[in-house]
């Protein structure tokens, strides 16, 4: 967005911290023009790789026309997004997704521990089940992932059964199609073949 855009400063300030009253203080950005501002950087951020952003930015436009549609108080008590769930659960889902990239590319099992931990901030949030469905199922992936880097870095078998509940947990929250069903089916893969790894010899 461009910051010397008045319109793109409110939408940032909105992004910022979204909330009912901001849309009805300014209504100017449920307009065409903001919706194609929103779109035009979720593709951008999209090109980038920062497909977790761009997902924010396509939830607002969701929000918006919602709001267009039945009003924003009413919106923002129907959406079950991320952009609705509040600044605190917003704020341990960005960090969780942060700490299991960290995790990821570092083999340090101190920075795996610090992804599980951040990810079950986010699960036993109490606006976690705010959430829709397939942000649930999400979050859920991320933390089992976060799981099997542990389980891979320090052997423990506790890690790999910790991410093969989660994985059952999630699979009944998602589409069969959907891209998260499939890559928790990959999981679920691999925390089997740790825990069969782990048990043993007879």
């Amino acid at each position: 967005m461009n910051p010397n855009n008045e319109l793109g400063l409110k939408l940032a300030a909105f992004m910022a911290n979204p909330s009912a009253a901001f849309v009805e203080k300014n209504p100017e950005i449920l307009g065409n023009t903001a919706l194609v501002m929103l779109q035009s950087m979720a593709k951008g951020l999209k090109s980038d790789g920062q497909f977790a952003a761009a997902r924010l930015y396509d939830e607002c436009r969701v929000l918006f026309h919602l709001c267009r549609k039945v009003g924003a108080k009413k919106a923002f008590s129907l959406h079950k997004g991320q952009m609705t769930a509040g600044p605190e659960l917003r704020g341990l889902l960005s960090a969780a997704e942060a700490t299991v990239a960290r995790a990821a590319e570092e083999s340090s099992p101190e920075v795996a521990a610090e992804a599980c931990l951040a990810c079950a901030r986010v699960l036993e949030h109490p606006r976690f089940a705010h959430l829709s469905r397939a942000l649930q199922s999400e979050a859920l992936l991320k933390a089992s992932g976060a799981h099997l880097i542990e389980a891979r870095l320090t052997g423990a078998a506790e890690s790999a059964a910790q991410a093969k509940r989660l994985i059952e947990q999630a699979l009944p929250l998602c589409e069969p199609a959907a891209e998260t069903h499939q890559q928790l089916l990959a999981n679920l893969e691999v925390a089997t073949e740790l825990l069969a790894a782990a048990e043993p010899a007879p």
